[in-house]
């Protein structure tokens, strides 16, 4: 996830990369250097499978829900037949960490603060073969992105 922008449109993109024309998060008014970043970024990758998973119109996968709840909640909560979304870890970017402060007002500088977001895509399905579908039509949509 490192890299990740919002470009005007309010679009959370890799930068120089698009998703097919797909807008991968909702609009906000918020900077994105403000503190609800972290939260729009782990909501703009489930609203990405929510667009090409839920919404696809295909008939194995078409509504199947993406949770952000870990599996293990997911288990715990009896829910199943959804795609778990969940950030189990996230660390600075020590190389990035020095950078200069960018001022963000005439008497306001903040220095910028770099992460690496890990996030956990599993499918909780009670058919396997389903959840490795589902697995599979994760794995395109995110190799998808590099193009």
């Amino acid at each position: 996830m490192t890299g990740w922008r919002r470009r005007d449109d309010a679009a959370v993109t890799p930068p120089g990369r698009h998703c097919g024309g797909c807008v991968a998060a909702p609009p906000s008014d918020r900077p994105v250097a403000d503190y609800p970043a972290l939260a729009d970024a782990v909501e703009s990758v489930a609203h990405l499978l929510r667009e090409h998973v839920t919404n696809s119109g295909e008939p194995v996968i078409a509504g199947i829900q993406i949770d952000l709840r870990s599996p293990r909640e997911l288990e715990l909560a009896t829910t199943t037949d959804v795609v778990s979304v969940w950030l189990y870890h996230l660390e600075v970017q020590p190389d990035q960490r020095n950078a200069p402060a960018e001022r963000v007002a005439p008497d306001v500088r903040r220095r910028p603060l770099p992460l690496d977001l890990y996030l956990l895509i599993s499918p909780v399905h009670q058919d396997p073969r389903t959840a490795q579908i589902l697995l599979g039509r994760i794995a395109q949509v995110v190799d998808d992105l590099r193009d």
